[in-house]
């Protein structure tokens, strides 16, 4: 899943009882900021994480500090779009984060 810089997914109704981190494989060329949010996009956080650069897919695992209950969760994604000039000159843009698995972990 492709996400652009400033956007965000979110899963209703996770039950964070025993939950105290999350994984996620994703893939942020310019690095960035991943925060997860309780309730909405714009809601208290309780788990952000700071990425390197990287070209390639990676791991990462993010303690969580909730209340144990059952909230909608939201994980917001900051940095700029991974923009650039290809071979002929013309400017491409590519989504900034790309998702594919995640995982709540106890």
């Amino acid at each position: 899943m492709g996400l652009r810089a400033g956007g965000y997914l979110y899963f209703r109704k996770i039950d964070l009882q025993g939950i105290d981190q999350i994984r996620l494989r994703l893939r942020g060329v310019k690095g960035g900021l991943v925060r997860v949010h309780l309730d909405g996009a714009d809601g208290p956080i309780i788990g952000q994480r700071l990425l390197r650069p990287s070209q390639g897919w990676q791991w990462i695992a993010m303690p969580l500090v909730s209340d144990g209950q059952v909230h909608d969760l939201y994980l917001s994604f900051g940095g700029g779009p991974n923009i650039w000039k290809d071979k002929k000159g013309r400017v491409q843009e590519w989504d900034a984060w790309a998702v594919d698995k995640l995982e709540f972990v106890q």
